[in-house]
């Protein structure tokens, strides 16, 4: 019988097991409980700097000042101070402290300051070591001794720290309707103390005698301005320079007047001497009343792109751009931006082409049609772009609302794919692909993002057809690989709604238009001038119109002012009463009825012309209708189709001036003077045939600007006005978008006109 013999006590083994394990638990409790005060430790040191940071800005707001012992400092001199702290003899001692100012944008701040800690009203011992420094104008404090947890030295929130950035969004600001008022020696001065602003915002009010004088003192000068004696004054200026507006008002007698230079030196002075003095002097010249105001809040200083640093980065739909701005006062606000070229085309071409050139992208338009990109707290912009668009321009914006002068960034990754697409028809499509990354590869296509057809190889022009697309009715994504490169491009309302167009009235849509009885679609895309033809009427067969897209978005339908003329902004027309213009058509009313319900309207590719029988033509290659009087004009367009599902009339003020509006918004400069303008239009010493040269089409529009200027229902002190310009035309009257008229004769050998054609 075998039996279990229990021995009391433990076995040699067991107890090696025993003292391992324990061995192991108080290590990773060690571990544990030294990540938990190194935890402390950061969480600590934030929530403290954090505070001393808070007091500094109020007292900043409060006094004008910062809290500082002695004058300025030189970063080489806090760096010494960092290095004397280095008491491990660390090598990455000044490198962590560098790596703590670069991420605060501090390592060029404009100048240090020691801070004094017994102004500081935080429950803190200071220990006498301790020294903390200010950089201006972020007001970022450093701990010049450092923290030592989890193996990183760390002097001041950072980005190093987790969630840094955060813990400054919510920083301090002065009220924006802060005013502060200063009064001394019989001078009072108010003072807007809102947030930063490039405005001085200062008004002085003071009694002066006829014998004294005031002065503006700054920068070494002294500055005599106009008062009048006997009498309570009232200054107020914006900016120190007299010539422009807002400005300080200089006496003629004045030695010294103060310029830009001025204002820079003010706004880039030191906080504690960012201020103007104001003195009252007698006769002797003798200083009786003086008074001072600090400028604390004050940024004239432009800011700007630090243009190295730009990053582009390709994805799948979109490019991403990442720019970092420089602002060493108010710090960046935003980006404000617009596409300006493009590679992408629908026309059938290759290469770039200036997305707006209607629009010159200057610092006026980027301030108010801008699209806009919030900066982050560290000055960096990110930006979502379209694939095909290879160039923006910008301007960056501070928080005074400075901006830089606009600067035009190429946002065109390497190896990029782009397109063409070079024919269509109702069943197929032909696009060219093109740029530097296409060496070989594959597309797929289908209708939708997630479902691709068969593979389509590349033919060795790289044009692609694909065809049998009747299935297809809403969008069609095409995936194109080339290399490690691949791109998802969407092809919507350009294809397939764009260029079939509907037979079915009531589906008519700005981007899918109708196309009435008797006419058919011959060629273009509703973004390049989608053309019909009249292929069944005997007395106007062949006659062609373009569809004016309005999409109640990017294009309104509506009478509008272009550019800048003598009164309310009217194009380039004379007049002494804008409450003269008046729309006679009584179709107005149903032809913008008409453009909301079914999406747009249809013009006259060509200048009106006639054929024996004096009816109403729009076709190519023939003289066109001169000398005409505004009543037959009217007459003949009512006349030129009896068709059940369209009506034709004159142009109308709205219908002209939507017509300008997509052309301007596509690409052509036909709002502004130029000196391009002759390249769109016959401005020549004779009239020409219709449509006889290609380069006056604009989206297959031919001859608006020059040649005939054109009859329209608008009038002016009832003589109507003329649109477009004449081959006679100079100078700024050789603009598509110009009004004019003549007071004596209307019926002239420059002057024509050109219907619409709208669905009802």
């Amino acid at each position: 019988m075998i039996k279990n013999i229990h021995k009391k006590g433990v076995t040699l083994m067991a107890l090696v097991v025993t003292i391992l394990i324990s061995v192991i638990l108080i290590t990773a409790s060690i571990a544990a409980i030294t990540n938990v005060v190194a935890n402390n430790r950061i969480a600590n040191f934030v929530e403290e700097m954090s505070q001393i940071e808070n007091q500094v800005k109020l007292y900043y707001i409060e006094n004008n000042s910062i809290q500082s012992i002695g004058a300025e400092i030189e970063k080489t001199n806090i760096i010494e101070w960092v290095n004397i702290n280095n008491y491990n003899n660390r090598p990455d001692f000044i490198q962590q402290f560098e790596l703590d100012l670069n991420l605060n944008n501090d390592s060029n701040a404009q100048v240090y300051y020691q801070l004094d800690l017994s102004k500081i009203d935080i429950d803190r011992y200071f220990d006498e070591g301790d020294i903390y420094v200010v950089a201006y104008p972020s007001l970022h404090v450093y701990y010049l001794k450092g923290i030592e947890a989890k193996g990183n030295i760390y002097y001041s929130i950072s980005d190093r720290i987790s969630g840094g950035s955060l813990i400054r969004n919510s920083e301090i600001q002065n009220d924006e309707n802060s005013v502060n008022i200063n009064e001394s020696d019989g001078i009072k001065i108010t003072k807007k103390n809102g947030k930063w602003s490039s405005k001085l915002g200062i008004t002085i009010n003071t009694y002066m005698e006829s014998t004294e004088k005031l002065y503006i003192v700054f920068n070494d000068k002294e500055v005599l301005i106009n008062t009048k004696g006997g009498q309570e004054n009232t200054i107020s200026f914006d900016t120190l320079i007299s010539n422009v507006e807002g400005g300080l008002l200089v006496s003629d007698n004045s030695s010294f007047e103060f310029t830009q230079l001025d204002m820079e030196s003010l706004s880039d002075a030191s906080p504690n001497t960012r201020f103007i003095e104001v003195i009252k002097k007698n006769t002797s010249g003798e200083i009786i009343a003086k008074n001072k105001v600090n400028t604390f809040n004050l940024d004239v200083i432009s800011p700007s792109l630090e243009s190295s640093k730009t990053k582009i980065t390709s994805l799948d739909e979109s490019n991403e751009v990442t720019l970092h701005a420089l602002d060493l006062q108010s710090g960046v606000k935003e980006i404000r931006y617009e596409y300006y070229t493009t590679y992408d085309r629908i026309d059938g071409k290759t290469g770039s082409y200036n997305y707006y050139s209607g629009n010159e992208i200057d610092k006026e338009y980027l301030q108010y049609c801008g699209k806009i990109a919030e900066a982050d707290i560290n000055s960096e912009v990110k930006i979502s772009l379209p694939k095909g668009v290879t160039s923006i321009k910008l301007s960056v914006v501070d928080n005074a609302f400075n901006m830089s002068d606009v600067l035009e960034i190429v946002t065109m990754p390497p190896n990029s794919i782009y397109y063409s697409i070079s024919d269509i028809s109702k069943d197929s499509i032909s696009i060219l692909f093109y740029g530097g990354g296409i060496t070989s590869g594959s597309l797929r296509y289908g209708p939708n993002d997630q479902e691709y057809g068969s593979s389509i190889n590349w033919e060795a022009e790289k044009v692609v057809v694909i065809e049998n697309l009747s299935d297809v009715s809403d969008k069609l994504y095409l995936k194109v690989k080339s290399g490690n490169g691949t791109r998802l491009i969407i092809l919507e309302d350009v294809i397939f709604q764009t260029t079939i167009g509907t037979k079915i009235k009531e589906k008519s849509l700005w981007n899918n238009p109708y196309i009435p009885n008797g006419f058919i679609h011959t060629e273009g895309t509703v973004e390049s001038g989608f053309v019909i033809q009249d292929i069944s009427n005997s007395s106007s067969k062949y006659n062609e119109f373009v569809w004016i897209p309005v999409d109640n978005e990017k294009i309104k339908f509506g009478k509008e002012e272009f550019g800048v003329g003598t009164i309310a902004s009217f194009q380039n027309i004379l007049v002494d009463n804008i409450n003269s213009f008046n729309e006679t058509s009584i179709l107005s009313g149903q032809i913008e009825e008409s453009v909301k319900k079914y999406g747009g309207f249809y013009v006259a590719r060509y200048e009106a012309s006639k054929d024996s029988s004096g009816i109403v033509r729009s076709v190519k290659n023939v003289s066109p209708w001169n000398n005409v009087s505004y009543a037959d004009a009217l007459l003949k367009s009512n006349l030129m189709y009896e068709n059940t599902d369209v009506k034709t009339t004159i142009m109308s003020a709205g219908a002209y001036d939507t017509i300008i509006k997509w052309l301007s918004y596509s690409k052509y400069n036909v709002t502004k003077e130029s000196d391009t303008n002759s390249l769109i239009g016959n401005f020549s010493s004779s009239i020409t045939l219709t449509g006889s040269n290609e380069n006056y089409a604009m989206n297959n529009i031919y001859d608006l600007a020059g040649n005939v200027v054109e009859l329209t229902s608008e009038t002016y002190k009832n003589y109507p006005v003329f649109r477009g310009g004449a081959y006679n035309s100079t100078g700024a009257n050789m603009l598509a978008a110009v009004r004019a008229y003549n007071d004596e004769s209307h019926i002239l050998g420059n002057v024509g006109f050109r219907p619409i054609m709208y669905i009802i």
